[in-house]
């Protein structure tokens, strides 16, 4: 089989096992990731069959419970149920064609998720992950729909049995009372717009939109500032994407860590002091021109680890000396190769592939390493006219 690119393995939905095994679902394929972080081996385990063979984000928040992974999806239709030792996967359908639902996912007891939709909608739900069902729970933002219409609705912060979100690119955020579904409004202190927010538990951190800060309140009373980088008067905008040098906050085990676009020093408060760790960014291989090199963080025997978003690298930092350690993970090519045979089995969709999941020059090469050759007919059914004239040599 002919040597390819390494296919990066990126990720925003991942979760740890109880020994401390990462388990995560590709960001551009449908597939179940296994990573033992000691020996840096990842296997690949299982596809959900309902779900599209190559698309992204279909799931963007995973839970450990008992021996399952727990996936709460973004484009897939289902929540997904894996059984690590039988196998078995379970299926809980929760959206339908027609309407996105994608969800904050916040979790308030060990059995038990809160689902608080991104979009504006008047349903929320509670994932009980021991049964494997959920609750809708209807809600109105009542006076202040005209503030969450229309925006973005971000945050996975609680604070003992209000989970609290911001209303994105605006200084406003609210807190949802998880038994009385009742929101309460808040505006920030200063003027400066926020993104997301977390929360230890204690103390609320939502994140300025223009990555450079983040506040600390108790409930809805402003404690103080952190700064990540100088203050600008630029910070008093949300900033484009592209420009931005720090994406979030995460809260992990009682460490505030600040997730680093590309390019800039990792830096997180932990043990009543703010850090930072210098990493070396030639090894941090970022995947073509995106630049969030982080989306999901752990704390794992007193170190850090960052996987992947738009990298194929996971970073593991030591909170001790503030070493680091560089781990590059992919897909490989039979995997790979494995998913195609899979979509070619399915003559009776009409599936159109996307360049940002599936590149043509990789299809191509799945094509060339196959044990028969294909068809004009195969060809012409699975990606058009345009990959069959490439095979015939009529296009570049």
């Amino acid at each position: 089989m002919r040597e390819t690119s390494p296919y990066p393995l990126t990720t925003q939905c991942a979760c740890m096992d109880d020994e401390g095994r990462i388990w995560m679902v590709s960001n551009m394929v449908n597939g179940l990731f296994c990573l033992d972080p000691d020996t840096g081996k990842t296997e690949y385990v299982t596809s959900f069959e309902r779900e599209p063979l190559f698309c992204g984000s279909l799931y963007t928040k995973a839970f450990w419970y008992k021996g399952k992974v727990i996936c709460i999806p973004c484009l897939a239709k289902n929540i997904a149920f894996y059984d690590t030792v039988t196998g078995e996967i379970r299926y809980l359908p929760i959206r339908s064609e027609e309407y996105l639902v994608y969800f904050n996912a916040v979790s308030f007891a060990e059995e038990k998720v809160l689902l608080f939709p991104v979009i504006y909608s008047s349903f929320a739900y509670i994932l009980d992950l021991e049964r494997e069902s959920y609750d809708s729970i209807p809600f109105t933002y009542g006076e202040n729909s005209h503030q969450a219409e229309g925006r973005i609705v971000q945050g996975e912060a609680l604070c003992g049995e209000k989970a609290y979100f911001v209303i994105r690119d605006t200084n406003r955020f609210f807190s949802f009372d998880i038994k009385t579904h009742i929101l309460d409004f808040f505006q920030g202190a200063d003027h400066h717009p926020f993104v997301t927010m977390t929360s230890d538990g204690r103390y609320l951190y939502p994140f300025s939109a223009d990555g450079r800060s983040y506040d600390i309140y108790d409930g809805g009373t402003y404690i103080t500032t952190r700064q990540l980088l100088p203050e600008k008067e630029a910070g008093k905008a949300a900033v484009p994407y592209e420009q931005l040098k720090y994406i979030a906050c995460s809260c992990v085990e009682g460490a505030i860590v600040n997730m680093p676009m590309r390019n800039v020093k990792l830096q997180f408060f932990a043990d009543g002091c703010m850090k930072n760790c210098v990493l070396d960014w030639k090894q941090i291989r970022m995947a073509d021109a995106k630049i969030q090199a982080f989306a999901v963080c752990f704390q794992r025997r007193g170190k850090l680890i960052l996987l992947p978003y738009h990298s194929s690298t996971v970073v593991e930092v030591d909170l001790a000396d503030a070493s680091v350690r560089y781990l590059d993970i992919s897909i490989c090519s039979s995997v790979l190769n494995g998913l195609f045979k899979k979509l070619w089995e399915q003559p009776e969709h009409n599936i159109q592939l996307k360049e940002e999941s599936c590149s043509l020059q990789r299809y191509l090469d799945a094509l060339e390493d196959m044990p028969s050759p294909r068809t004009e007919q195969d060809v012409l059914q699975t990606n058009g006219s345009r990959i069959y004239n490439i095979l015939n040599g009529q296009e570049g």
